[in-house]
């Protein structure tokens, strides 16, 4: 799994964000922040 610095983070953050914004279908952005936030908290916990 790639690892990821906060910087990198916060970019991907945005980026989501903005995708979240401007999809036409809402529910396939929720469901692909949860994946991600699920990622990122598993990348977290793993890397203390």
């Amino acid at each position: 799994m790639k690892k990821f610095c906060l910087h990198e983070m916060k970019e991907i953050r945005m980026q989501s964000k903005n995708d979240v914004k401007f999809t036409p279908e809402p529910l396939t952005g929720k469901e692909e922040m949860s994946v991600y936030v699920a990622v990122l908290t598993y990348v977290l916990n793993t890397e203390g």
